[in-house]
């Protein structure tokens, strides 16, 4: 998940460090020091697009989350939101609903490195967002992620830079985990 995503429960446990965003944002001794996102301008023509199409989609921020076209009585079972979210345990309230594309520069001070397309799409939805983002496609979304960075990377760079030798343990809510 994104940071912003992480619980305060899970942040106040004495770890070492965090990895966040899909190796995107990286915590160490409750500091930030090192993160990744997507220039907001990038982010806000690719929420144009998904607006213009009607798509559904999270924004994962280090300090903000933000839904494009979902609340909870669109997520009915069966749907691909409704899928989305079974599978992603999403909790709605702790999401920003975006109206329109414009409402996300009303937050300047956004810092997002995962976005999620929600349905069903292939390997070419990928190739349309190459610039900015890599990612991973399954049956209800596809998960992309600030270009160059993954769980490995993320995970790599906390062991070897920040926490060299210790064991560690890691936590996901996916498949990809």
């Amino acid at each position: 998940r994104g940071l912003a995503c992480v619980p305060d429960e899970i942040r106040s446990l004495p770890l070492n460090g965090i990895v966040a965003g899909c190796g995107c944002t990286l915590i160490y001794e409750q500091e930030l020091v090192a993160s990744s996102c997507v220039d907001n301008q990038f982010i806000y023509q690719y929420l144009r697009g998904i607006f213009d199409q009607g798509g559904q989609a999270f924004l994962e921020g280090e300090n903000c989350l933000f839904r494009v076209n979902c609340s909870p009585s669109s997520a009915l079972p069966g749907t691909p939101l409704g899928e989305y979210c079974r599978k992603a345990r999403l909790d709605f309230d702790i999401w920003q609903p975006l109206e329109n594309a414009e409402a996300f520069l009303q937050y300047p001070q956004a810092r997002i490195p995962k976005l999620n397309l929600v349905g069903a799409y292939t390997q070419r939805t990928l190739y349309s967002y190459q610039n900015h983002f890599d990612g991973v496609v399954d049956d209800v979304k596809c998960e992309m992620y600030t270009k160059g960075h993954n769980k490995a990377t993320g995970m790599q760079a906390m062991l070897t830079r920040y926490i060299p030798g210790f064991c560690s343990v890691a936590i996901g809510d996916s498949v990809n985990d």
